[in-house]
């Protein structure tokens, strides 16, 4: 059928991707943004400053990840485990961390090309590659940061905080349901039961009533 066939076209060009991007892109990516860091502009201030960004939003973002998923259909462990899945940092860090630089250096060299530019604009222009460089610092940090942290949590804690004999979040929120149509049918049948006791006890009084 056309469904089928779609589905088995689908499933080919996904696995020629997935390994055109692990075999060829993502090496090539991280190679690119690790030329661009160099030692020589780091320093501890800037390190130390960045790595406190870094520390203060995956909090906000462990927690917000836990939030987005407290609904009844996860258990307390699959919750913590889901936000520290959502922990690791590396693809979009790697893609755009050196943006805001190339774009800072982009400029100071047409500045330094035209000669009419005035010294100020030179030395606002250097000073936007300096925060572009920071950029790209912070950005290699969270990937040597999150990535082997969060790449350890996951492989340590996904076998204690996830359930294999529970079943996926779907199949408990049907028996869930399952669970509440029988008790809901349990207590309709007593209530029947008990109402049909009761106008059997009525009719026997009116019975006794009309024979004295």
């Amino acid at each position: 059928s056309k469904g089928s066939d779609r589905n088995a076209i689908t499933r080919i060009v996904s696995a020629h991707l997935k390994a055109f991007w692990v075999g060829d892109a993502e090496p090539f990516l991280f190679v690119l943004i690790g030329a661009s860091v160099s030692v020589t502009f780091l320093n501890g201030t800037i390190v130390g400053q960045s790595l406190a960004v870094l520390i203060v939003g995956l909090c906000v973002r462990l927690l917000v990840s836990v939030l987005c998923v407290y609904t009844k259909q996860f258990t307390q462990g699959e919750r913590l485990f889901i936000s520290m899945a959502w922990l690791p940092k590396a693809t979009v860090q790697a893609a755009i961390g050196a943006v805001a630089l190339d774009a800072a250096r982009a400029r100071l060299l047409d500045l330094e090309k035209t000669h009419l530019a005035n010294s100020t604009a030179i030395s606002e222009a250097k000073t936007n590659v300096q925060h572009g460089q920071n950029i790209l610092t912070l950005a290699v940090l969270a990937i040597l940061v999150t990535a082997p942290i969060g790449a350890a949590l996951i492989a340590l804690c996904g076998p204690r905080l996830l359930d294999r004999e529970s079943g996926g979040a779907e199949e408990r929120v049907e028996e869930e349901e399952k669970d509440e149509l029988r008790q809901d049918r349990s207590t309709n049948e007593l209530n029947f039961a008990e109402d049909s006791s009761d106008e059997s006890k009525l009719e026997f009084e009116a019975e006794l009533t009309s024979r004295i």
